[in-house]
C-alpha cells in the first residue's frame, strides 16, 4: 500500500534542493516587497487516480516545514473543486467524477486568480472521500501562504485550452507528473476501493456503507468495473496529456518505489 516510509526523504529533498529551491528563493525576495499581501509559490503534483498524489504532496509539506523554517506551506486537493453530488446527478455526470467537466472550473479558475493576487484569506470546498461528495459544514481556509502543494487529476482546468492560452494558464511555478504502468495504478486503484470499503463500515451515511457488506471478490469486481468504464478512460483521455506540461515526471514501480526521474523540456522554460 501507499505509505510514507516507501518514499526516499533524501530524493525528495534533492528534486526540491536543486529544481525548486533556486526559484523560490527568487519568488521569496521578490515577495518581501509586497507588504500587505504574499502571492504564494505553487508546485502542482498530478497523476492518475491512486498514484499517490496526496501522499507525496503531505510528505512534502511535512519536509518543507523542516527545511523552510518560518514558511506557511498549505496542501490543497483540486478534489475540492468537484461539483456537489447534486449538481453532478443534474447535470447527468455523475458517471464522469473526476473528469474535466465534473469540477467548478470557474470557482477553481477564481481560487488561483485570487490566491496569485494577492488576497489574503480564500474559503473553500472540502471534499469527503468516505462520504463521496463535498462536505456541507466543512470549509478550508486559506490564508496568506507562503507555499502552495496543489494536488490532483485537474490542475488545469482545460488542457486543451491551455495549449492555446499559456500565458493566461501560468499559476502555477512548478508542476510534477507522477507516472506508474497502468498495471499498477489498477492495482493500486482496487486496493483503495477496498481500502474505502473497509473504513465505512463506521460510517453508516457513507457512500461505500453498503459495499463494506459484500464478500471481498464482489469489491474488487466493482472496483474492477469502475477502473474499466470510467478511469481508465480518464486517464487516457484527460490525465496522460497533462505529462506535456509537467516539469518533472516522477516514475513509480511496484509497491510505489520511484524508479526515474526525468525533466521535461517545460523545466527550462517554466
Amino acid at each position: 500500500m501507499n505509505d510514507l516510509n516507501s518514499i526516499d526523504h533524501n530524493l525528495f529533498w534533492n528534486i526540491f534542493k536543486f529544481c525548486i529551491l533556486p526559484n523560490f528563493k527568487k519568488h521569496i525576495s521578490l515577495n518581501r516587497s509586497h507588504r500587505h499581501y504574499r502571492i504564494p509559490y505553487i508546485i502542482a503534483i498530478t497523476g492518475s487516480v491512486a498514484v499517490g498524489k496526496s501522499t507525496t504532496a503531505n510528505l512534502m509539506k511535512i519536509l518543507l516545514r523542516c527545511w523552510l523554517k518560518g514558511q506557511k506551506i498549505e496542501v490543497i486537493a483540486t478534489d475540492n473543486f468537484l461539483y456537489p453530488n447534486t449538481i453532478l446527478n443534474r447535470l447527468g455526470i455523475m458517471q464522469k467524477k473526476g473528469f474535466p467537466q465534473s469540477y467548478n472550473n470557474l470557482l477553481f479558475r477564481k481560487f488561483l486568480y485570487d490566491i496569485k493576487s494577492g488576497v489574503n484569506k480564500l474559503c473553500i470546498p472540502i471534499y469527503s472521500h468516505i462520504f463521496y461528495d463535498i462536505s456541507p459544514n466543512e470549509v478550508q481556509i486559506v490564508e496568506s501562504p507562503d507555499l502552495i502543494i496543489l494536488e490532483g487529476l485537474n490542475i488545469f482546468y482545460d488542457i486543451y485550452l491551455y495549449e492555446l492560452q499559456k500565458s493566461s494558464f501560468n499559476f502555477f511555478d512548478f508542476v510534477i507528473y507522477i507516472d506508474a504502468e497502468e498495471y499498477f495504478l489498477k492495482s493500486w486503484y482496487i486496493g483503495r476501493f477496498l481500502n474505502f470499503c473497509r473504513k465505512s463500515v463506521n460510517y453508516p451515511g457513507s457512500h461505500f456503507h453498503y459495499l463494506s457488506k459484500l464478500r471481498r471478490s464482489e469489491i474488487i469486481q466493482i472496483a474492477n468495473k469502475l477502473w474499466m468504464e470510467i478511469n481508465k478512460i480518464n486517464l487516457h483521455e484527460n490525465i496522460f496529456p497533462l505529462k506535456k506540461v509537467a516539469n518533472l515526471i516522477v516514475t513509480k514501480g511496484k509497491d510505489h518505489k520511484i524508479v526515474s526521474i526525468n525533466f521535461s523540456k517545460r523545466y527550462f522554460t517554466f
